[in-house]
Formats: C-alpha cells, structure tokens, sequence
C-alpha cells in the first residue's frame, strides 16, 4: 500500500465511485471517521483484488484528510497481516505538476525485499514521513544494504501502462502477486483508470477462486453494512405558541415560546453511505430551522444531504409549533445503488406541541364597587369587625390582551399589607404527552433580560410560604390537578407593565444537551411604591394657617362649615408612572373623640350611629362604599383628591 498526500483525490474518489456504486465521492466523506472504520473500509475494498488501484486512490484521498501518525500505524500494521507492501511517501503539491507519472509495478520478489525493512519500521513504532520516494528509498537503503537492488527497482519496473497495452509478461506478474497474497503497489497517477483489458485479463489470472469481479457489476462474500438513522429531540415537546406577540406593540421584539432542536444522524456499521435522507412530520404540526433565531427555514420537500447527516456531527434543527398535538418524525434513507448496505427500519420519534397556560388573576373593581358596609353602627367597633368578616369576590382571569397590553398591578409588599395576584396553571391532559414526560418541570420564572422589577410566589394569598424561583411542578402532577399560586411585588418597575412572569419547561439532565424553555404563556406585571402621601396646603398669604405641622394638627374653624374641614391630599409614586389608580382614605387619629385629643370624651348619650352624616368624615362617595375616593397618576406618578375631615377631630 502506498499512501500520498499530493494525487488528485477527487478525481480519483469519483473514479471509483462512479464505476462501483454510481454515486460521486469527495475526500470530506472520510473526514472524522475513527481508525477502526478507515481500517473496516480498507479490508473491505481488499476483498475485490481485481480494484488494487481504486484502493490506492481511496488511501491517498484517506491520507489527504489528515491522517495522524496512530492511524498511519493501524493502517501500516492491517496491510502487513494481510501480506500487503506499506510505503509512506508525501511529496510537495506540485510533485507532477509538469506531466502525469508512470505506474510503477513491483513484482512479487521485490515486494518481498521491502517487507523486512518496514516491519522493523513498524516495530520500532514509528511512521516515517518521505519527502518523495527517492527519500523513502534512501531511508530504506540504511535499513536495507542491498544498494544495487533497489537502485535497479525504478529502470527495471517502470512502465507507462497509459501509453503501452499490457503484456504478457507484466499481467503473469500481477496475477502472480495476487495469488500469493500479495497486494500490487502502485504509485497512484492522474491519468485515466486502468484499461478494463488490463484488470479483466489479471482477474482470469489471478486464481481468486470463485470470486467473480468485473467493471459492471460483481457477485462476491464481500461484507454488508447496517444502515440506521438516529432522532434525538432535546425535548418530546414543543411548546405551543399561543399567540401573544400579536398584541405587543408595532417595534417590540415579539416574545414567542423558545424553540426545541432534534440531532438527525445516519450511521453505518462500515463504510460510510453514498447517498442522503428524507425527514417526514406526521402531522405537520411543526416548522423546521436551521438556526435558533428562527430566520432559516429548513424543507422537508427534498432529501437531506448526506454530508449533513454522518462524519460525527449530527444535523441539528430547530422546531417551531404549527399546530397543538402529537406528530411523528420520521427519518428514512434514500435508496443506494450499493447492494452492500442493509437499511435498516427507519427510526421515528413521537412527540408533541402542547399548551401551557398561565391564568393570570386581578381583582374584579366593579364587583368591589358594589360592596357595602354600613359604617354607623353601635358600638363603632363593629363596622371594624364588618369589614373584617367581608368576603372580597375571587379575583378574575386577565384576558390574554391584558397581559401583555395593561399587565398586573401590585404594591410592593411590605409588612404583609399589600395584596397578591392568583395565578393558575390549570390542569393538563396526559393523553395529548408523549410518554416519558412524567419528570419534566413546569416552571415559572422571571423572563430575564424583559423590563425592571421583581417579584415573589407564594403558596398561600395572605401569609403562607415563599417559592424559591424558578417554581417548578411535576408534569405528571399537573395532569392529576390544577395548581393555585400568588404573586407579590418584591421590587418596583421602571414603567406601566414592565416585568415578565414567564411559563415554560425543564427536564432532568440526560441525553443530549438541554436548556430550561420559557414563554409558553407569559404575563407582564406592574411593580409599584407609594412614596409618599402628604397634605397639600399652602396657608393663604395675611390669614391665619390652619396647618400646624410640627403638631400634626389641622384647625377646621378658620372657615365656614364645611368649606373649613375640606382638604387636599397629595400622593407620589416612587417612580414617574402614570394612569396608575390609587384611593384615597381618611384614617382618624385612635384617640379622636376623646379626652387625649379633645379635651373630653364624647358624651355617652351621644350615638355614634344616630349623629348625622354631614358632620363625619367623607373619603368615600357613598359611606357604604367598601372602595374610597379614587384618583389616577400623572405622569409624574402623582395624584391627589379632595377629602372632608369630621367636626368631631379631636
């Protein structure tokens, strides 16, 4: 076997390929294949004796492809097992760049004084590099003192055998180099193939037995190899885009479910395959890409090529959900004009789009408005114990519009006095999963890179346990029940509707690298901090001031009942957000009524419940009201109402 790194591979890849299997080879196809394999697809070519210069050209297109100094060795030590000459020779580029080179034939008792020489190479475990075959040549000479010999090796052997008809005497020698085991070596050229008279007449020669070889076609014990294709998705699932990028607005980037890869791969039990493969979806509930931007579409009208398909990296696509449901992928290998492969069952994979839903909850104002709660009782403290026993109306599902356009308004929590917002992941139907997805996570989490603020679940609307984030749930508990949540405000938004509550799905680590998908179904959130809430009052320039702030005291005599006992509230956000509602309430003092503050008590014949309205406060436009005084922000993310204080101050 003689290996060089400056033949002409491709053409001689394709000779060899156009006259045995139909199909054009190119030196990539070997590219990144092991040593086994190079060495499988070798011995499987030896078997056809009547092709010795194919082989050579394959080898030297092997060779081209960067074949290291382990792979030299295996490939070395596989030649001499099977009686074959190994020789390894590089010459520069340019080596024959003037006129094709002759065909050097050695006959069977020279190739006998190389064995020798080589297998001390090999056993002194180095793979020598020549420069040329003169340099080979001289390093052999130092291993092999027969000097006259092998100078006489290229005048006594040489022939042109594109310019010359073979003779008797050069078919008798090739024949009886075949029959002894030995493999012809060949200074591979850039001319045509060998003449089919050349290769016909050394084949009847030769003693192969009952092996018939011919151009055309061939009947042999050569080896089969299984042809199989692979389907790895990252997930068995892809999210189902519900559609809410349509309601963002013109000039956002549209926020549309992650996208799930596939690996598609052919793989052979020898040499590689010669042509491609074709990738069904049944139903067409999914779109193919080539990148994860999504911009790449990828057809399923036409085969994959197979260099997409094998060489160690498989064809990674990205899907994109069309339609909810199970579907089938399906990756089935193009025929070959090789009978030697063995396609084996086409792999096909069941997965599915589904839809994950996160219901997302505010309070219902208009149902709030109605409610009532007479404040006039006797004793006082029963309105308090009212309102106390109040039942507030669920809270109701934001349309999908909602969530992205208006968002969810929360104050950020303190103290536990601000409220949370319901969240509802409603139960899944295991029937519309593929099996396996029992482990998966449904997960909820802050959609990183979106807006400003934070927020945190709960596992209860008042108290109750925080969530560390990401939330996850068991898919195969979701499909058992729904699962109730609650959201609060942990940190203020820079804007109206500027967080990201995000669903979207995990898995366990395994099988091919994964990444946590998010954007299912998503829903913004608006953050907010009152800063302040303060009397606004300017005392009239020459009159008394009826505000004593050091002594948090406001006299309601300076005017006429009951202009006097009106006032202006002023409320700022901490951030400039406007439209924002807010309610204005008027909270007295503990010891209003009282001697602390008014010098004596109310008189005990007095009922509270029997004086009459106008002389209390008034914060709400009926007393009953549960709501009070509303106001909306400015764009300053300030607002401001005007309230009336009661007679009996304190």
């Amino acid at each position: 076997m003689l290996v060089r790194d400056d033949f002409k591979q491709h053409y001689l890849i394709r000779d060899y390929a156009y006259r045995r299997i139909g199909v054009e080879l190119k030196p990539k196809d070997f590219r990144g294949y092991s040593p086994e394999a190079v060495l499988l697809f070798v011995e499987s070519l030896r078997t056809f004796s009547g092709y010795w210069q194919d082989r050579m050209g394959l080898l030297a297109c092997v060779d081209s492809c960067a074949m290291t100094d382990e792979v030299a060795k295996k490939v070395a030590s596989q030649c001499l097992i099977t009686g074959d000459l190994v020789a390894f020779a590089i010459n520069p580029p340019d080596h024959f760049s003037d006129a094709p080179p002759k065909r050097i034939i050695k006959t069977k008792d020279k190739i006998v004084r190389f064995i020798p020489a080589v297998e001390q190479l090999l056993h002194n475990a180095e793979v020598k590099h020549f420069n040329g075959i003169d340099d080979a040549r001289a390093y052999l000479q130092k291993l092999n003192p027969e000097e006259e010999q092998l100078k006489g090796m290229a005048s006594e052997l040489e022939l042109d055998l594109a310019a010359n008809a073979p003779s008797a005497e050069l078919t008798e020698a090739i024949a009886d180099s075949l029959a002894s085991g030995k493999t012809v070596v060949i200074e591979e050229t850039m001319v045509s193939a060998t003449p089919p008279t050349l290769v016909e007449e050394v084949i009847a020669a030769s003693s192969v037995g009952n092996r018939k070889v011919d151009l055309g076609s061939h009947e042999t014990d050569e080896p089969t190899y299984d042809v199989s294709t692979e389907i790895k998705p990252e997930y068995k699932v892809v999210l189902f885009d519900r559609g809410l990028s349509k309601h963002q607005d013109a000039g956002e980037q549209p926020i549309t479910p992650d996208p799930v890869y596939v690996e598609l791969s052919l793989k052979t039990t020898g040499i590689p395959y010669d042509t491609g493969a074709a990738l069904s979806c049944s139903p067409q509930n999914v779109e193919f890409f080539e990148n994860k931007e999504l911009t790449k579409a990828f057809s399923l009208d036409k085969p994959i090529d197979i260099d997409k398909l094998q060489g160690g990296k498989p064809l990674k696509l990205y899907m994109k959900s069309k339609g909810k449901g199970k579907f089938k992928l399906k990756l089935t290998p193009e025929k070959s004009a090789d009978g030697r492969f063995n396609v084996l069952k086409p792999v096909e994979e069941e997965l599915a789009c589904v839809e994950l839903e996160l219901k997302l909850h505010q309070q219902d104002v208009s149902q709030l408005e109605s409610l009532s709660v007479d404040p006039d009782t006797e004793p006082m403290s029963k309105y308090y114990d009212d309102l106390r026993a109040l039942t507030l109306p669920d809270q109701i599902e934001l349309s999908d519009e909602d969530k992205v356009k208006k968002g969810r308004l929360l104050h950020i929590q303190k103290s536990n006095h601000f409220g949370r917002a319901k969240i509802l992941l409603p139960k899944q139907d295991k029937s519309k999963w593929p099996d396996g997805c029992d482990d998966y996570d449904i997960i909820i989490d802050e959609l990183k890179g979106h807006g400003s603020g934070k927020f945190a679940i709960y596992d209860a609307e008042f108290d109750g346990a925080e969530i560390t984030l990401p939330y996850k749930a068991k898919q195969k508990d979701l499909c058992t029940k729904e699962i109730a949540l609650w959201v609060e405000g942990k940190g203020i938004t820079k804007k109206v509707a500027d967080l990201h509550l995000s669903l979207g799905l995990d898995r366990p680590a395994g099988g091919i690298a994964k990444t946590a998908k998010q954007k299912a179904d998503w829903a913004r959130l608006t953050v907010v901090e009152i800063k302040e809430i303060k009397l606004d009052y300017t005392a009239p320039a020459g009159k008394p001031d009826a505000w004593k702030e050091a002594e948090e005291k406001y006299y309601i005599n300076l005017q006429d009942d009951p202009d006097g006992r009106k006032i202006k509230i002023k409320l700022t956000l901490s951030e400039k957000i406007k439209d924002i509602p807010v309610y204005f309430m008027l909270a007295e003092d503990k010891n209003n009524r009282k001697a602390a503050n008014w010098g004596q008590d109310l008189p005990g014949t007095w009922k509270w419940k029997d004086i009459s309205a106008d002389y209390k406060q008034k914060d709400k436009k009926d007393r009953k009201h549960v709501l009070h005084i509303k106001a909306v922000t400015d764009v300053n993310g300030m607002a401001s109402c005007e309230v009336e204080l009661s007679r009996f101050g304190g």
